[in-house]
């Protein structure tokens, strides 16, 4: 895994857990798909926290560019 890479994972994944992403995964797909590396999943209690995660992991990849 790349620098850039880890940083996407690791941003990802920081932004779910802040905002209480249950059940967080990280799990690497490079073997089987040509759009990505890593999938990074998580569960949510209800619909506003699942939108509150979706938000808060593209505002951190953009901010990390």
């Amino acid at each position: 895994m790349n620098d850039i890479t880890k940083l996407m994972v690791r941003t990802a994944y920081d932004a779910l857990d802040e905002k209480l992403g249950e059940d967080i995964e990280i799990l690497k797909v490079d073997e089987i798909s040509v759009i990505a590396d890593y999938l990074v999943i998580a569960n949510g209690r209800n619909q506003n926290q699942l939108n509150a995660m979706t938000d808060l992991v593209e505002e951190k990849m953009i901010e990390a560019g």
